[in-house]
């Protein structure tokens, strides 16, 4: 079904657009895109579009659940009244609390669940050693409850599943592909579940000193070769992220912190050009949404779980590259 025309006007020309039902639409952001989307999840429904006679809806409007950008049919980019900002507020804080409900729903689902748990207690040995392949010991694979099933992606040579716990709490699910489609089309997360920080030990929250880290298995392979780090007599708390460009919603779960590090992938480091259109290096957008005044770099030549693992990194020689970690110019 195609846009009406004012909010086609506004709208119609955002990729992947998918009519929901009920005056309801979904699209690429105007503002974020699809950065950091998997296209292998299916198009991206990040940019919420609704009517104003949609239900719950009071205007014409579109909001990103990803980023937090919001956008209404009418305003021609002219200065918002204070009662239209107003009404901006109140529509994001409703979309991000519906938002939020509907994973805790499913989170509190997926703790319910025993289906993961068995993945991880009937691993053999043979799928044990695959995570040993990957660097990570029995210590991270009996913590996290990791595990292997050949139940879901058969085609693809099974999964590694790898659950994101907060505490006891299971928060989202992770599957790493043996035998990918593509080589970017690695990981896919449980359906209907987003991405969260990833803690190696689960009990952290993400306060003063922080070391953000490009995905899981490197994490669990950094805590556990380096053990507990300090960034000038401060112990770090490690988390990562799940793709090189953070999910919008996560930067609020950085309020806390006072000290962000950065060890990304060497490609975040580096400009983009996607369909024609240059991009800044990710490393620069999460920094730009994060706080440049608090936010510090640690680049390598080389991922980081592979340095240790495979060139040998001293744990010494690690510490030395977290306190000598400098600023990044956005």
């Amino acid at each position: 079904m195609q846009l009406p025309p004012k909010l086609q006007a506004r709208w119609g020309h955002l990729n992947e657009l998918k009519y929901r039902g009920n005056g309801h639409w979904t699209a690429w952001c105007p503002n974020c895109h699809n950065d950091g989307h998997d296209p292998a999840s299916g198009p991206t429904d990040r940019f919420q579009i609704y009517e104003e006679s949609a239900p719950g809806s009071k205007s014409d409007h579109g909001w990103c659940r990803q980023c937090g950008h919001l956008e209404f049919a009418d305003d021609n980019n002219q200065p918002w009244s204070k009662q239209k900002a107003e009404e901006a507020k109140k529509i994001r804080r409703e979309e991000a609390e519906k938002e939020r409900q509907r994973i805790k729903a499913k989170q509190r689902w997926l703790q319910q669940q025993s289906f993961w748990l068995e993945w991880h207690k009937n691993m053999k040995p043979v799928h044990r050693n695959m995570w040993h392949a990957e660097g990570i010991g029995d210590w991270a694979i009996e913590t996290h409850k990791l595990g292997y099933t050949d139940d879901r992606y058969q085609s693809c040579g099974g999964a590694l599943t790898i659950p994101y716990m907060h505490g006891p709490n299971i928060e989202t699910l992770q599957l790493r592909l043996m035998k990918p489609p593509t080589p970017n089309d690695k990981y896919r997360f449980e359906q209907d579940l987003k991405a969260e920080w990833f803690r190696p030990w689960p009990d952290d929250e993400i306060t003063g000193t922080v070391l953000i880290l490009e995905g899981a298995k490197k994490a669990l392979v950094v805590f556990q070769e380096a053990g507990q780090i300090l960034y000038k007599d401060e112990p770090v708390v490690i988390i990562a992220t799940p793709s090189k460009y953070v999910p919008g919603r996560l930067f609020s779960q950085l309020e806390q912190a006072k000290r962000l590090i950065w060890l990304l992938d060497p490609d975040a480091y580096k400009a983009t050009r996607s369909n024609g259109v240059s991009r800044k290096p990710a490393i620069s957008r999460n920094i730009e949404l994060s706080g440049q005044d608090r936010s510090l770099i640690i680049r390598t030549v080389a991922k980081i779980d592979d340095m240790f693992t495979q060139y040998k990194l001293k744990e010494s020689a690690f510490r030395n590259m977290v306190n000598q970690a400098g600023p990044w110019k956005v």
